[in-house]
């Protein structure tokens, strides 16, 4: 949640608009509006980069605008948009749609486990596309305004509907001129329409060769051959006719005269669309409401768990809050899908609809202060699963996907490690997986490829394929840095779930840890490159300058001098771009023009918010802050992709649309500019020293049921942490613990 504050002589009309807001329990997530004094130029001393975004001006609904004042906050009208087209979707939690931004219509339907895709639906006046002059995407729709076409202004709206798989498509006609006008308008449907059990990385796709066109009096039918799936389509507004597989209605409007028509699709079983169908054309208008109403509901309730910020940084409040609504695309409640909510991957654009382990490990603190039940039920599900053969679960039945990763022990680790300190409940580790305990389970999977009974060794993580999928470069693979050193945090969180459980590790993970350390350095640490090495199977040596070696500053395995060395890299003519962080440094030979994820243009879109913790973290509060600096204009995105480019704002082409790591953003404020951490028995605050946290406030902020709020003087002096009736105040820059409630045997997340 953010809260921005406002200057009162300088932003009246913003604070008009905002008292509504405030009413409805602080609602999430506000305009990005400027104090007094703080502007473009001076956002935390410096520029943004080379254009310097006025990111101030992105949000906001246009004059007369219906929606909630939650949902318009939101508004990405179309000369601010970012994402192409084809990235461009909206998403209720039972269909995501593409509204079509070139010609009025709608294409790529989804609703697990039905799909219309590829498919397209287009809407024509006397049989000519209807061109969009404009359009503002919001998170329950899109709003397009069409150019004037035979004598009328055309409006109208894309809304994937709330509890049925509908999208509604609302076209307003006005007569603006002295003399009446008619018209005719078509709607036609093309396409395939299929239903599919599996939902990896790349969207379903149905095949032409099993969809055929059902010949139905005011209705267009695209249906499966066995009648599982089905896109039924009507309009309203008029009489209408069925023509060559079009539907048609006439359009006679006098002069001033307007009138709305809506276009309604239904992706069901085929015995189901039809009473779907007539549902909706009785009262579209109130399905709209209910779609809206189902994203303030969902805003709200996130607006009551997620630490809420305010800050007088408008481009810091812009990039938190796109970092939470990018949480909230993610979801699905839908029940075929195996809980509710789903938080898929990625989801939007029908890909990535599973759910991979890394991608939500990277933003997992996050995504427990924002929905820490959700958490739980995932974490049993990837251990059900087995994760020794895949890298993601299935959404309809939690099936294992995909191939192994070689990160998952680690992930799987942090996760539940995560769960436990800021939740406390404890009663996870004893619930039982496959006859054991999720915590012998644990132990047992992440220490699976060691042989405990030897002083630990290097593993071998395999190829590309199990680790970063580079496509330029085999350097990085089998004994690699990373994550070879993560192996000493998972020995680490295993002792300290295991000694909460008040039982003993099997094997002495510290004095493992103590040896991984002396081995890592000796055999892979190159003092005249300040770099690590990885090795082949032959044992070879190899670089590759990936940004995976930034993650060792948090493992505790380099030294102060190592670290220093380490950081040298992170620098222009290296890792640093004016946008963001380069994946590979640019001086690597498998820098990859094409691979934003990891070959080098841009990165992975939750890696950049945890290179800011890990430098904040090990020391280097400048340098995290600087990297945070370069990517604050990711909150201009309606929400935020899976790849972003370093040098420049753009983002990864072939890549999924949204990202759940997104949300790792708000790491980057929580546990990097604020220095929130947690343990077993303490919370720690230590705020950077440094302008960018001037006048925050961060507040909601709840750990085993124990609410915080800390706040920052308004020259970054001090700062103070209130809680359960006390205040204690620090200096900026000096750290302050307080104590935790104690941990629970017995769940009490629901």
């Amino acid at each position: 949640m953010v809260v921005e504050r406002v200057n009162p002589k300088k932003q009246r009309h913003v604070v008009k608009r905002s008292i509504a807001v405030l009413a409805l329990v602080a609602v999430f997530l506000q305009s990005a509006v400027c104090v007094a004094g703080v502007s473009k130029g001076n956002l935390a001393q410096g520029p943004l980069g080379p254009d310097d975004p006025p990111i101030a001006e992105l949000s906001g609904p246009p004059e007369g605008n219906a929606l909630p004042e939650s949902i318009a906050k939101f508004g990405v009208p179309a000369r601010r948009m970012i994402l192409r087209p084809k990235h461009l979707f909206v998403s209720s939690g039972w269909m995501t749609v593409r509204p079509d931004v070139k010609e009025f219509g709608f294409s790529s339907l989804f609703s697990p486990p039905l799909l219309a895709y590829p498919a397209q639906v287009g809407i024509t006046l006397d049989g000519r596309p209807i061109e969009v002059a404009d359009y503002t995407w919001y998170p329950s729709e899109v709003e397009l305004r069409g150019k004037p076409t035979v004598g009328l202004d055309v409006a109208g709206r894309v809304v994937p509907l709330a509890g049925v798989p509908a999208v509604v498509c609302e076209l307003n006609l006005t007569n603006r001129s002295a003399r009446p006008v008619s018209s005719m308008i078509g709607l036609t449907a093309e396409g395939t329409v299929g239903i599919s059990r599996h939902w990896p990385f790349s969207p379903p796709r149905a095949k032409s060769e099993n969809t055929k066109r059902v010949e139905t009096p005011g209705r267009l039918i695209l249906r499966s051959k066995d009648g599982h799936a089905e896109l039924a389509l009507a309009i309203t507004g008029g009489q209408v006719k069925t023509t060559n597989g079009r539907l048609l209605v006439p359009v006679a409007l006098n002069p001033g005269e307007r009138k709305t028509y809506w276009v309604v699709a239904v992706l069901d079983a085929s015995e189901k669309t039809s009473d779907a169908l007539s549902k909706i054309i009785e009262s579209p208008e109130r399905f709209v409401a209910d779609a809206q109403r189902n994203w303030q509901r969902r805003i709200e309730r996130l607006a009551a768990t997620a630490p809420v910020l305010e800050t007088p940084s408008a481009a810091l409040a812009a990039f938190y809050r796109r970092a939470l609504l990018t949480f909230l695309t993610c979801r699905w409640d839908k029940d075929t899908l195996l809980f509710r909510p789903w938080y898929a991957t990625s989801g939007i654009d029908g890909g990535a609809m599973c759910a991979y382990l890394w991608d939500l490990s990277y933003t997992s603190k996050m995504a427990i202060l924002c929905d820490a039940p959700a958490v739980r039920r995932y974490l049993l599900a990837f251990a059900q699963a087995d994760l020794t053969e895949c890298n993601a679960i299935n959404p309809l039945d939690g099936s294992p996907l995909g191939s192994m990763y070689s990160y998952n022990y680690y992930n799987l680790t942090r996760l539940a490690y995560d769960y436990v300190t800021l939740t406390g409940d404890l009663g996870i580790l004893s619930e039982k997986i496959r006859g054991e305990t999720f915590l012998d389970y644990l132990y047992r999977y992440t220490l699976r490829t060691e042989d405990l009974t030897r002083p630990p060794e290097l593993i071998d993580y395999g190829t590309n394929r199990n680790l970063l999928e580079l496509k330029r470069t085999d350097d990085y693979q089998h004994f690699t840095p990373s994550p070879n050193s993560e192996r000493v945090l998972i020995y680490a969180r295993l002792e300290s779930l295991f000694n909460w459980s008040g039982r003993k590790t099997p094997h002495d993970l510290a004095e493992r840890a103590r040896l991984l350390r002396a081995r890592l350095i000796d055999e892979l640490w190159d003092a005249r490159l300040g770099w690590f090495r990885c090795r082949n199977r032959q044992g070879q040596p190899r670089i590759a300058y990936s940004i995976q070696i930034f993650d060792l500053l948090r493992t505790g395995v380099l030294s102060p001098e190592q670290k220093k060395a380490v950081l040298s890299h992170l620098n222009e003519d290296e890792f640093l771009g004016p946008y963001g962080v380069h994946s590979l440094s640019k001086r690597d030979e498998g820098y990859d023009p094409g691979d934003a994820d990891w070959g080098g243009p841009g990165a992975y879109a939750g890696d950049v918010p945890e290179l800011i913790v890990d430098l904040i973290g090990a020391g280097f509060e400048q340098e995290g802050v600087d990297v945070l600096r370069r990517i604050l204009w990711w909150g201009e995105f309606p929400y935020i992709p899976q790849a972003v480019l370093a040098g420049s704002r753009d983002y990864r082409d072939n890549g999924r649309a949204n990202i759940i790591a997104g949300l790792s953003g708000g790491q980057a404020v929580l546990n990097g500019l604020l220095g929130i951490r947690v343990d077993g028995r303490q919370i720690h605050f230590r705020p950077v020293n440094h302008s960018i946290i001037a006048g925050l406030k961060l507040s909601n902020l709840s750990i085993r049921g124990q609410k915080f709020t800390l706040t920052v003087d308004a020259q970054a002096k001090t700062y103070t942490v209130e809680s359960a009736g006390q205040v204690a105040r620090r200096p900026v820059g000096q750290s302050l613990s307080l104590p935790l409630p104690s941990f629970a045997s017995s769940s009490s997340v629901h």
